[in-house]
C-alpha cells in the first residue's frame, strides 16, 4: 500500500515538473545557450534516466558542474575562500526579523515548559534542530 503512494505522488511531481515548464515555455526551448557540463558517473546516469525536460536536467548537470569549487563568502566584514560552519545560522539569525526570532524562542519555550506540550517538543524542536545542523555541516 506504502508503495503504491509513493509512486502516485512521483507521477505528481513528474507532472508537476512538466506542468510547470510547459506553462513558461510551451515549446520547451533550451534557455541556457552556454555549453552545458558534461557529468559522468552514477550522477550522470541518473541524470540522464530522469523523466524531465531537457532544460530541468542541464539545470542538474550545471549544478553538479559547479559543485566542489571554492566559493568565496563574505560574513562580518572578512571575505573568505571555502566554507564555515557557521555561516548559516549567522545567516539565519542576522537576516530573520526579530518579531519572528522572538516568535520562535516563545514558542519553543511554551513547548517545553507546558507539561501537556512537553511529550511534543522533541518532535516539533529535533527536525528543525537536524535540518540547521545538516545544513550548517555541508
Amino acid at each position: 500500500v506504502a508503495a503504491g503512494w509513493a509512486a502516485v505522488a512521483a507521477v505528481i511531481a513528474v507532472a508537476v515538473v512538466w506542468a510547470s515548464y510547459l506553462v513558461v515555455d510551451p515549446r520547451l526551448r533550451r534557455p541556457y545557450a552556454g555549453p552545458v557540463p558534461a557529468v559522468h558517473g552514477l550522477r550522470g546516469a541518473l541524470v540522464d534516466a530522469l523523466p524531465f525536460p531537457a532544460a530541468y536536467r542541464d539545470g542538474m548537470r550545471i549544478q553538479f558542474g559547479l559543485e566542489g569549487r571554492p566559493w568565496q563568502g563574505f560574513l562580518f566584514g572578512h571575505v573568505y575562500t571555502g566554507a564555515r560552519w557557521y555561516y548559516l545560522p549567522a545567516a539565519l539569525l542576522v537576516k530573520t526579523p526579530l518579531g519572528m526570532l522572538a516568535l520562535w524562542a516563545a514558542g519553543s519555550a511554551v513547548l517545553v515548559s507546558v507539561r501537556r506540550l512537553r511529550r511534543a517538543a522533541p518532535y516539533v524542536l529535533a527536525p528543525p534542530a537536524v535540518l540547521l545542523a545538516a545544513a550548517a555541516h555541508s
